[in-house]
């Protein structure tokens, strides 16, 4: 998990998939500029265990703002560049994600998700 931190604290999460790259929701774009928090575990506080990055580059997806005005979710993904990379350790490791030409994920497979916002257990259809 990546936290993205303005100068208010926590606004949004994100996934390092590489150590130089942070996956996360083009939305939050409204709420940079912002550092990329990784290896934390409390996000309100201080930990050793935690590397600060400044991002050198936005990338939000091409498609995106034009579906802003339908308020549609499509295409809400953008890409951070990191200013360093990322070090990785026991706190701090890269995603896995799916090749292009992988195969898709079957239906009813256990999938897990983290965050740092409102939880609530249930199932969520794609």
């Amino acid at each position: 998990m990546a936290s993205l931190q303005n100068k208010h604290g926590h606004v949004c999460g994100g996934v390092l998939i590489r150590k130089d790259f942070v996956l996360t929701a083009a939305h939050c774009n409204k709420y940079g500029p912002f550092e990329v928090v990784l290896g934390a575990h409390n996000v309100r506080q201080e930990e050793k265990t935690q590397q600060r990055i400044g991002v050198k580059k936005y990338h939000v997806h091409p498609e995106y703002s034009k579906r802003m005005a339908t308020n549609s979710t499509l295409y809400d993904v953008m890409l951070l560049k990191l200013k360093t990379n990322a070090a990785l350790d026991k706190y701090v490791k890269v995603i896995g994600l799916p090749r292009k030409n992988g195969k898709d994920v079957p239906a009813n497979t256990n999938c897990w998700v983290a965050g740092w916002g409102i939880s609530q257990e249930g199932t969520t259809k794609a």
